[in-house]
């Protein structure tokens, strides 16, 4: 059952890939019940919760493999990763290193995109047109709307022709209605000051969505940031 308020605005939801053999039942939920607003991402760092620096680099192979596996048996073609091994961004070092990204690129060839979050980090990279990409910004559901509107305008502002995606704290076990009200009512607020990046953001993703080749949006199919052309900047 579709629960009241999901599939209002356009949504990623991670998906924690071991609940394939730990529940099963769950995964087929959030599929069978997913809007045309709701999308999904694979996570996180690996075959379940892990932090890819952590792990020794001689077992790491074959955790990229079992997350490869992982994502095609559930279509989830973007994957996700946050490593707090050595602390958050504001305590610690969030990013990660160059032998992991090229870890995960060589090992997952049918990825068209990665995400490194959940806190703003500095891991950038495209190789052979697929972007791996940090978070700039997290949505708090603790952050006032005026507030959380303010910054989502300022964060336009610095490119108004791009795209916003601002992540948020979406339950993922319940897909908290008030979460998504609260992310809902923020984005109403900016977009009553400042529509017109909003506008030009969805026509962007409409635009690039049409370019994923057949078969790949399927259950996994995923919001813009991840189809985009080597070349683009998707931050300034």
């Amino acid at each position: 059952m579709v629960q009241a308020g999901q599939g209002t605005i356009p949504c990623a939801w991670e998906v924690t890939m071991n609940w394939e053999w730990l529940a099963p039942a769950m995964l087929e939920y959030f599929y069978g019940t997913a809007t045309p607003n709701d999308y999904f991402v694979g996570g996180l760092s690996g075959p379940g919760y892990m932090y890819p620096k952590a792990i020794p680099p001689s077992a790491l192979p074959e955790v990229v493999a079992m997350t490869r596996r992982m994502t095609r048996d559930l279509d989830l073609p973007v994957f996700e990763f946050m490593d707090y091994s050595e602390g958050a961004t504001v305590e610690g070092n969030s990013d990660l290193t160059k032998e992991v990204v090229d870890a995960y690129y060589a090992g997952m060839p049918e990825a068209t995109g990665f995400i490194n979050g959940y806190a703003p980090s500095y891991t950038f990279a495209v190789k052979d047109g697929k972007p791996l990409i940090s978070y700039d910004y997290y949505l708090s559901e603790s952050r006032p709307e005026a507030d959380a509107a303010a910054d989502l305008e300022e964060l336009a502002a610095v490119k108004p022709e791009a795209p916003l995606f601002p992540p948020g704290p979406h339950t993922g076990i319940q897909r908290s209605p008030a979460d998504e009200k609260h992310t809902r009512q923020a984005r109403g607020r900016f977009r009553g000051r400042s529509s017109r990046p909003v506008r030009q953001a969805r026509g962007r993703v409409a635009d690039v969505r049409g370019t994923v080749p057949d078969g790949v949006r399927q259950r996994g199919r995923i919001t813009g940031i991840v189809e985009t052309r080597e070349g683009d900047r998707l931050i300034p």
